[in-house]
């Protein structure tokens, strides 16, 4: 296990809130989109006698929805993509914190733990990471020891 197999690890964790970030606009895009009633109506003249029409007629028509069909077909598509990009990198994932779990010091697993592993998909800032640690850790103390981590796992061991 080396750094870019957490670099990987942090940028899936990432790229998984990007694509969310993008469906869920999309899904804003769609909802402001759609029509409060499916049917239009409107009435026309049937000729003309002088000024006043011939006759009238109620004319009903539907709402042309290709604009909101494209987007929920991309939107679709994103979701679909993120499936299979999850699917296929979720192995991955499960290598990385399996070899967090199996670390022998107690300080640096619980580090790796707290910044890569527990925020449910999404990475927790320096601040939440050293407010979890407890008393006598500071942001700045845990990015620099997981600095440090990174680099004695790039290091092959003698």
């Amino acid at each position: 296990m080396d750094r870019e197999a957490f670099k990987n690890y942090i940028n899936l964790l990432k790229e998984i809130e990007e694509n969310d970030r993008r469906i869920n606009q999309l899904q804003r895009q769609i909802n402001d989109m759609k029509p409060k009633a499916r049917e239009v109506t409107d009435i026309v003249s049937c000729g003309k006698r002088g000024k006043k029409p011939i006759a009238t007629k109620k004319i009903h028509g539907f709402y042309d929805h290709s604009a909101i069909n494209k987007k929920i077909a991309n939107m679709r598509r994103r979701i679909s993509i993120k499936h299979l990009r999850v699917a296929a990198l979720e192995e991955r994932i499960a290598d990385v914190e399996e070899y967090i779990a199996g670390m022998k010091d107690d300080e640096i697993r619980r580090l790796l733990t707290l910044y890569c592993a527990d925020g449910d998909g999404h990475l927790k800032t320096w601040e939440q990471v050293a407010e979890e640690m407890g008393p006598g850790y500071t942001a700045e103390s845990c990015r620099q020891m997981f600095s440090r981590e990174m680099r004695r796992a790039t290091t092959p061991d003698d």
